[in-house]
This record gives structure tokens, sequence and C-alpha cells, in this order.
């Protein structure tokens, strides 16, 4: 990540995602869509800006495999 994307751009990108997406989906769709707008992102980086939106209740992410996780707004529960 760079300093032009910063965590609160990236998951301000992530929320409107969900929205879009009726509140659910898989982290491999995620990043892909990630990528095509901040063409660097780790799945480090990644993991780290889901676990700081779970640890605020925005959102849920349930699975094993980090590429197969499933990610929920919270109101979609």
């Amino acid at each position: 990540m760079n300093e032009l994307n910063t965590a609160v751009d990236i998951i301000a990108t992530i929320m409107t995602f969900l929205k879009d997406n009726h509140g659910i989906v898989f982290e491999n769709e995620l990043k892909k869509h990630l990528k095509k707008k901040y063409k660097e992102i780790s799945t480090r980086e990644l993991s780290n800006i889901l676990m700081s939106m779970e640890t605020q209740g925005l959102v849920y992410v349930s699975g094993d495999e980090i590429s197969n996780r499933q990610i929920r707004l919270m109101d979609q529960l």
C-alpha cells in the first residue's frame, strides 16, 4: 500500500463493494476488485484491513482458507 492508498480509502472501497454485492462477497472476489483500483495490495495487507474492519464491527469474516473466506456486512447477519 502506498501513501496515496490509505487504509481508510481501501475500507471505503470495500464497504461500497459489499453494498453493491448485497453485503456478501468472498475474499478472492474482493481482492480482484481491489487490485483493479489499487494495483498493489498484498494478501497480508488485505487481511490486516479486514481484521481492523471486523474489530470495528463493520464486517464479519468467516471461513478457514484465506482466499476462500466470506466477508459480510454486519447489518447482513
